[in-house]
């Protein structure tokens, strides 16, 4: 590798890193919008309880599944090439939040959580995460709605890698119920609100005008630091 290819590399990674200034802030508003929606109660919470749901066995070592967008969302925001795709990717989470967040408020679903004793590490983590979980936040799930959308935006990007991300988007749908913690109606509603949320900005590039001027903004701040250097 030459000198030129090593300084590249070092630049392209230095940019992307800058991108933790704009997915950290995102996702302490999801944590704040996510909590502030849960605090509301009007003590009729829903329940969308099917015949199903009591078939699907309770497996605690699935938190293991549930818990990887906590990882792997903030990391795609790392790992994507183009920026126009990262912003097509923000703006779909954005209407996932718009489309789900109205529903926990109006709507408020609690999925009857099962009495289990520690007797591993997976049923620790999965003890902390009901502790630290607003109970109420089910229907439609944001973990599968932002685990899908982030799934359909890879695939657009990359289909070679079609297969990785429909397991994953599949595993986490999976683990949302046996860990009960959603009903399978929720895992549904979350994958309407996705496949919505992705069609929009990725196919009907509703957003693609707005991206424009964020991008020609972006281009103009880096010409005049270039200009005063």
């Amino acid at each position: 590798m030459t000198e030129i290819e090593r300084s590249s590399l070092k630049t392209e990674a230095l940019e992307k890193s800058k991108r933790l200034y704009l997915i950290i802030p995102l996702f302490i508003f999801h944590l704040v919008a996510y909590n502030l929606v849960g605090m509301y109660n009007d003590n009729c919470n829903y329940s969308f309880l099917l015949g199903l749901d009591y078939i699907i066995p309770f497996v605690p070592e699935m938190v293991w599944i549930y818990m990887t967008t906590y990882i792997v969302i903030p990391l795609v925001g790392l790992i994507i090439n183009e920026e126009r795709d990262l912003y097509r990717l923000i703006i779909a989470i954005f209407l996932t939040w718009f489309f789900t967040y109205p529903v926990f408020y109006f709507f408020p679903a609690i999925y009857p959580r099962p009495d289990f004793e520690i007797i591993d590490l997976s049923t620790k983590i999965l003890q902390i995460n009901y502790l630290y979980d607003v109970p109420n936040n089910t229907f439609p799930s944001l973990h599968v709605s932002l685990s899908f959308v982030v799934a359909f935006a890879m695939i657009h990007i990359n289909k070679r890698n079609k297969f990785f991300w429909l397991i994953w988007g599949l595993l986490i749908s999976l683990s949302t119920v046996m860990v009960k913690k959603h009903f399978i109606l929720d895992s549904l509603g979350g994958l309407i609100i996705a496949q919505v949320s992705y069609l929009l900005t990725f196919k009907l590039k509703i957003a693609d005008n707005m991206i424009d001027l964020l991008e020609n903004y972006i281009k103009k701040s880096r010409e005049e630091k270039h200009v005063f250097r």
